[in-house]
């Protein structure tokens, strides 16, 4: 939530080819998107017109990508945990 109004305030009223950053929705929308890796080519188009526009987007793929990567970590963990306590019995 933090980074969708972070870029629906920085992004906003830039002119890009869609309306990614125009409304807080629209901007968690995009938000997800850009957490499933498809980040570049708007990522390039929003640096276009704002050199420094990079810092944003690669800090919130950075930490989507480290909770996710914890988020499978966990669930391996769980299902080993619970194989090993199923042969206990």
């Amino acid at each position: 939530y933090i980074y969708a109004v972070l870029c629906t305030n920085l992004f906003g009223e830039l002119e890009l080819s869609g309306d990614y950053f125009v409304r807080l929705d629209k901007t968690l929308m995009t938000l997800f998107e850009m957490m499933t890796m498809s980040w570049a080519r708007l990522a390039r188009e929003c640096m276009d017109q704002i050199w420094w526009a990079w810092l944003p987007f690669v800090t919130f793929i950075m930490i989507t990508g480290f909770m996710v990567f914890n988020l499978i970590i966990a669930i391996v963990c769980d299902a080993v945990s619970a194989l090993e306590h199923k042969e206990d019995l």
